[in-house]
């Protein structure tokens, strides 16, 4: 891999990195591409000794953090092979608390084992890594994909000198919310998009396989039913509604029984008769729902912008700050509705 500023230079992609300082092995990339590079930044890049990559992008239905670890091995000791896991527990929580959405997906040097909360048909036995993930996994209620219905193939890493050596080490995680939507995910065992390095003669395929996980990103358009309301504003309905139950004796047949539900339902529909043919229905469009007035209008156009500032922010502090003077603002608005339909009323 690289050291330092170095990237992969690849046509229409974005490159975001995480390299070892004047070593080279190791490191991490996320490539993004073009077309969404103006929405995407880099939230988090670990430290020297914790292997991190985060980025954060704007899709048509979501806000996702795409969280990436090379975990170590079972050389560091088990004091730094917790540590890097608290450091994704602190950026999941963060993330969900600032309700967008993630993913991790990467090298975890994790081994889960093929027992209840393992992987059925792995090998046995766990490592300090393998527990560290199952107790994040509890921690933030998120969902191993690797164990799931969505996943086909099992083996994360093939021995390329002895394919009959093989393990899971690679893993992806996600919010509940998010797998959801998750489609299905691959392992790659057939090798069909294996990385390889080519140089001159030398041909050395990596021994890790290709996840490939596809996400339902589709807005789901959601059909806006039409919605009325009685024109209470027109004095002469009021008379012709005065002149409709001053001696009705369909109103006045009503609540005889003690059968409440029966005797509501009856009420309902000749109220709503009367209703209808004393002051007639009139549609609400957007902009004539009952309680909207221009300085309504004004501050719903106010939380649009905020709503944007939102969006666009890579400060955490200040995106936290800009939630709460939306809520604020979401606040003022119902208060005035409400005072406006009490007036209008």
């Amino acid at each position: 891999m690289y050291k330092n500023n170095e990237h992969t230079t690849l046509r229409s992609y974005k490159s975001y990195t995480s390299n070892r300082e004047e070593k080279g092995g190791g490191g991490i990339e996320i490539m993004v591409r073009k077309n969404i590079e103006n929405r995407t930044v880099k939230v988090s890049e670990g430290c020297n000794e914790i292997e991190e990559l985060t980025i954060r992008t704007e899709t048509k239905k979501r806000v996702l953090n795409i969280i990436t670890l090379y975990g170590k091995t079972e050389r560091a000791g088990k004091e730094k092979i917790v540590d890097q896991f608290s450091h994704l527990e602190e950026i999941i929580k963060n993330i969900e608390g600032l309700g967008e959405e993630y993913i991790l997906i990467g090298d975890l040097n994790a081994k889960i084992g093929n027992k209840e909360d393992g992987i059925n048909g792995n090998n046995e036995g766990k490592n300090e890594a393998g527990k560290a993930l199952l107790d994040l996994e509890q921690k933030v209620k998120g969902i191993i994909v690797n164990r799931t219905q969505k996943c086909n193939g099992k083996w994360t890493r093939i021995n390329t000198q002895n394919e009959k050596e093989k393990s899971i080490l690679d893993y992806v995680m996600t919010s509940e919310s998010l797998y959801e939507d998750i489609t299905e995910m691959n392992i790659d065992e057939d090798k069909l998009f294996r990385l390889t390095k080519y140089k001159g003669k030398e041909i050395t395929e990596t021994d890790h396989n290709s996840i490939i996980v596809e996400i339902n990103d589709d807005k789901q358009m959601q059909k806006q039913e039409k919605k009325y309301r009685w024109n209470t504003n027109d004095k002469k309905g009021w008379e012709r509604y005065n002149e409709y139950t001053e001696d009705n004796k369909d109103l006045d047949n009503t609540w005889k029984s003690r059968d409440i539900q029966k005797e509501w339902k009856e009420w309902k529909k000749i109220v709503v008769r009367v209703l209808n043919e004393t002051f007639k229905r009139i549609r609400m469009s957007e902009n004539q729902k009952q309680g909207i007035d221009e300085e309504v209008k004004k501050m719903m156009e106010e939380k649009r912008e905020i709503r944007k500032d939102t969006k666009r922010a890579t400060n955490m502090e200040e995106k936290k700050r800009l939630i709460e003077v939306r809520k604020n603002i979401e606040n003022l608005i119902k208060t005035k509705i409400e005072e406006n339909e009490e007036m209008e009323n």
